[in-house]
Order: C-alpha cells, then sequence, then structure tokens
C-alpha cells in the first residue's frame, strides 16, 4: 500500500490535488487547510482506500501526525473519510485532540454532517486514544490496517464490514499477516 509519495503539485482543485510523481498523475483528496499549504515540490502522507468496484481514493496529508489522527477519527462510526478532512479543517491537530481530551463536542458539532451523538461518540472512542497519535505502535497497525483493508476489500468484503472488524479486534496485534488473519476470520463470521 502507498504510505508517501513526493513529487510536484501540478494542480490544486476543489477538494483534491493532483501529484506529480515521475510521470504518473495522482488524484489526492485533501482538506482546505493542507490545500492551503500545498506548492511546488512536496511529500505527501497518504491514506489509500478502496471502495467497492471503483478505483482507490487517495486522501492526502503534510504531517504523519494529521494522518494518523484521520485514520483514528474514519474508524468511528459515523465519521467518513470527506467529514474526516473536514475536521481536520476545523483546527490543529493539537488543538481537536485537546477538545477531544477536554470533552469539547461543540467543535465537532459544527462541522457539516455531524450532529451531537456523533460529536459525543467521537469524544466517547477517541479520548483513550489521544495518546496514541504519533506513537510507532500506531503507525503499525494503521499500515497494516490499511493493508488489510485493501487485501479483504479485494475479497468482496465490504469497506464497513472490515471498518467494524478491525475496530472489534483493537490494537493488537501490529504486524499485517497477523490482523489479515484475526480480521478474515471476524469478517467472515
Amino acid at each position: 500500500m502507498i504510505y508517501a509519495l513526493q513529487g510536484k503539485v501540478s494542480e490544486k482543485l476543489d477538494g483534491f490535488f493532483v501529484l506529480q510523481v515521475g510521470g504518473v498523475f495522482y488524484k489526492i483528496y485533501a482538506g482546505e487547510r493542507a490545500l492551503k499549504g500545498l506548492s511546488g515540490d512536496v511529500k505527501i502522507f497518504c491514506s489509500p482506500h478502496i471502495k467497492d468496484e471503483s478505483a482507490p481514493e487517495l486522501y492526502g496529508f503534510l504531517d504523519e501526525q494529521s494522518l494518523q489522527f484521520f485514520e483514528l477519527l474514519i474508524g468511528v462510526s459515523g465519521v467518513g473519510r470527506k467529514i474526516g478532512l473536514k475536521i481536520l479543517d476545523g483546527g490543529t491537530v493539537q488543538e481537536i485532540s485537546s477538545a477531544i481530551a477536554e470533552g469539547k463536542a461543540d467543535l465537532f458539532s459544527h462541522v457539516p454532517g455531524i450532529g451531537k451523538k456523533t460529536a459525543d461518540r467521537i469524544i466517547l472512542e477517541l479520548r483513550e486514544k489521544m495518546h496514541l497519535v504519533g506513537s510507532e505502535q500506531v503507525v503499525g497497525r494503521m499500515e497494516a490496517d490499511a493493508e488489510v483493508l485493501g487485501a479483504l476489500s479485494q475479497l468482496g468484503f465490504s469497506r464497513d464490514k472490515i471498518s467494524a472488524a478491525l475496530k472489534r479486534m483493537g490494537d493488537e496485534p501490529v504486524q499485517f499477516e497477523e490482523r489479515l488473519k484475526k480480521a478474515l476470520k471476524e469478517v467472515s463470521k
């Protein structure tokens, strides 16, 4: 799976940009905050997602911490990739982390597409995980989860079913092979 790309920003449009890497042009979705900071040669950290029966989508971030936080956000039920980007547009990772730690749901309920219940769920599910943003273990687990998601999607399982299985599994095991075996058992139930 793709973890990062380095290349030249060739075009910025509404909600995404085009990154030229060698002779290949990648369409990468990004939040408005990230789009403003893009120009010239950049290194983009990517969150690849495969939708059922369509081309893979890439979501890009200027730093690993934003990528990790995005992966945590979209792990919350009711928070999709587009809403995850909108949440990250609402402040820095530190500001959003502080809001979660302090239980300030109003920061999230101002985001279009998030109601009070989803805002409360974000705080409930992520409060205990905030210390993990930036840790090596989370990076390894997130990379493994992205690969598991891609592999099981190719086998015909839905993204929602795979995400739910990964959530039930928790943070262990971290290695791809072990997570894949365990996730396959979970989605087959």
